[in-house]
């Protein structure tokens, strides 16, 4: 399990996203078997400061999503509110946007379900997402 945040971006992949002259958008894949998180942060991205230049620990806030695989192919889909809460708790759906235990259904079809980011998230709460996605990995599973 994470303790620090410097663990993480440690361990992380990072991936820069070059739109022109200025750097907008950086990424962080952290690869938690079977789920990728993507944490990141930029101008592009809900973060605090949402601007971009800084290093990663002067982020107050980051925008995370948590992707799966997607079928049988080698491609992966960002999970939406209700999955995640169905795979990790409402501990972690609870940071999910438009995340709601009270949603409503409008013409047989629910925001709720559609693919969701975690905007504006704590590096607290990056740890406790990260950690319980951890949790949930066939191999922890394994050795419970």
């Amino acid at each position: 399990m994470f303790e620090t945040k410097e663990e993480i971006i440690e361990v992380a992949t990072e991936h820069v996203h070059d739109e022109g002259t200025a750097l907008t958008r950086r990424q962080l894949r952290l690869y938690v078997f079977p789920y990728d998180i993507s944490i990141a942060i930029g101008e592009h991205a809900y973060c605090t400061p949402r601007e971009s230049g800084h290093p990663w620990e002067e982020y107050e806030n980051v925008e995370l999503a948590i992707f799966a695989p997607c079928g049988d192919s080698d491609n992966m889909a960002m999970l939406g509110s209700s999955d995640i809460y169905k795979l990790f708790g409402e501990d972690v759906a609870q940071h999910a946007e438009g995340w709601s235990l009270d949603r409503e259904e409008e013409g047989g079809y629910s925001l709720f379900d559609q693919s969701s980011v975690m905007p504006y998230i704590s590096w607290d709460d990056v740890l406790q997402v990260v950690n319980a996605v951890k949790r949930h990995t066939p191999e922890a599973k394994d050795q419970i």
